[in-house]
């Protein structure tokens, strides 16, 4: 197959071209050199306004990514995968064995890390860093999932949205805030893992405000 000498067209004409990408053929370019990387990010060939991340740790561990305006739609999911001969490097030393799958509407990168859940957060800051945009929804299960919770409370203080897949009748409003500081608790409901943890959920506000927020409060055993 004859290659197109994308990057000794004048600077004008490759930013044109670009704009025509998909965004998952965008984010595999970005993955090719940190010199591509910069180009892409420096020229805002990506519109961010309705892009949001979705991380997700429940039985399996992935990153979606989703431009609404578009309709375009990645899943970066963390997997062990067979032999390949696709591989990336996110800034480590260790090169990250993946393999490429899409469907009609959705396009999927799977990542072959030893460890699952830092693997989880590699991925995640990355695709934050390159979209420049924070996780907007958070998905979790009665998986252990305090690192994940740590680790995005650290990055960005809070998220949009917290799903949490045993509790199914809880509308968590517009934003709820992940935060390790002390709390005084009034009230509230408890939650309790097969495990014993134990977590309380709090609510603020009430039907008839705009602005609603749960706070989960999770305690030592």
């Amino acid at each position: 197959m004859d290659r197109f000498p994308l990057f000794q067209l004048p600077l004008v004409a490759i930013l044109e071209i670009m704009k025509s990408f998909h965004l998952f053929d965008l984010t595999k370019l970005s993955m090719c050199s940190q010199k591509i990387h910069r180009w892409i990010k420096r020229f805002r060939v990506i519109r961010r306004e309705s892009l949001f991340i979705e991380v997700a740790h429940l039985d399996r561990l992935s990153v979606e990514v989703i431009n609404d305006p578009g309709e375009e739609y990645l899943t970066f999911d963390i997997k062990s995968l067979p032999s390949t001969t696709h591989s990336v490097n996110f800034g480590g030393s260790q090169l990250i064995p993946i393999s490429l799958e899409n469907t009609d509407f959705q396009y999927y990168m799977h990542l072959d890390f030893d460890d699952k859940t830092e693997g989880l957060k590699t991925i995640s800051e990355y695709l934050c860093t390159f979209f420049e945009k924070d996780i907007t929804t958070l998905f979790l299960s009665s998986l252990p999932c305090e690192p994940i919770m740590e680790w995005v409370s650290k990055r960005q203080g809070k998220c949009r949205d917290l799903m949490i897949d045993d509790i199914k009748y809880l509308n968590y409003g517009e934003r709820v805030i992940i935060e390790n500081r002390p709390f005084h608790v009034f009230g509230g409901i408890d939650i309790r893992r097969n495990d014993g943890k134990t977590a309380t959920i709090i609510h603020s506000g009430d039907q008839f405000e705009r602005r609603t927020e749960f706070y989960m409060i999770v305690w030592d055993n």
